[in-house]
């Protein structure tokens, strides 16, 4: 089974690489090298790493905000339509608010900046793409 992963160069995913998974480096907007990309490697599986992480930067920086917003929202539309296979989409605890701590899988999102609604925007979206076999993976707190 091949496995590929988006955002290979950040925290996630240059570890995902080391440990076995074919990297993606290009640019997730770009439709064509996608697709390229997809009809040389032939990925049965992409883990979608990719995503702008300054959390603060992405609340402060309207530039940043908007590549975040990008990112997310013509990113996992331009995979989702390009990619057959099963996408395991790496998201965040910041789509919620905070407010009540640990989060259960049917908690209600409310997230609060500009960085949980960029993630929770590309959730939205595989979600309403209906395929039973993505997953959406939301994680705490990455470190080395």
């Amino acid at each position: 089974m091949k496995i590929a992963v988006t955002g290979a160069n950040g925290r996630l995913g240059s570890e995902l690489t080391n440990r076995g998974c074919t990297p993606y480096y290009l640019d997730m907007l770009d439709i064509e090298n996608l697709v390229r990309f997809l009809k040389s490697e032939n990925p049965d599986i992409i883990i979608n790493c990719a995503s702008k992480t300054d959390v603060d930067r992405c609340q402060n920086d309207p530039k940043y905000q908007y590549e975040a917003m990008q990112l997310c929202h013509r990113g996992m539309t331009i995979l989702r339509s390009t990619f057959t296979g099963r996408i395991i989409h790496i998201s965040t605890d910041y789509v919620f608010d905070g407010e009540k701590g640990a989060y259960s899988e049917q908690a209600e999102p409310n997230p609060i900046g500009y960085y949980g609604r960029a993630k929770l925007l590309s959730e939205n979206l595989l979600l309403g793409a209906n395929r039973p076999n993505d997953v959406i993976v939301r994680t705490t707190v990455l470190y080395g």
